[in-house]
């Protein structure tokens, strides 16, 4: 049996400051500046164990609990992002040993894809006055579910 505990933590402040020439002086646009600060961690637990049923026939199950705060905010607008959720995720595998080079294998998984770091940074970068590209903090996570039946595997050698 093997168990543990996981904590991630990840912040960031950022002030966005766009300004506009408008006869001859510069001056801030209200609209596009903002200072954002994220602030982002998840809490996982996690066991797992094996069983050999005989030398030919292995199974291994596991269980994570994952949960997760984040919240995405400006000074003037609190909570643009605020998200609290815990998710249980499930995994199990069984191996039948045909001979020492071939093998049946079946296993089912969850697991949980999030978002990269600068995905959710909610910025727009200009690289002229005809092209911008914009990142989302609303994109969500995935939690994937993997089926796989009855690979045979060979390993020559």
């Amino acid at each position: 049996m093997e168990a543990g505990i996981k904590k991630t933590t990840s912040a960031f402040t950022n002030d966005i400051s766009f300004d506009r020439l408008q006869q001859n002086t510069w001056s801030n646009d209200k609209f596009l500046s903002a200072d954002y600060k994220l602030d982002e961690n998840y809490l996982a637990a996690y066991s797992s164990f094996s069983i050999a049923f005989d030398k030919n026939n292995e199974a291994k199950m596991g269980l994570r609990y994952e949960y997760t705060n984040s919240n995405l905010g400006t000074t003037e607008i609190k909570n643009i992002v605020d998200r609290h959720y815990g998710n249980l995720f499930s995994s199990f595998f069984i191996s039948h040993k045909i001979h020492d080079n071939n093998s049946l294998n079946f296993s089912y998984s969850m697991r949980i894809t999030r978002p990269a770091f600068n995905d959710l940074a909610p910025f727009t970068y200009y690289g002229d006055v005809m092209i911008s590209n914009q990142t989302y903090s609303f994109i969500c996570l995935k939690i994937l579910r993997a089926l796989c039946g009855l690979p045979y595997v060979f390993l020559c050698g």
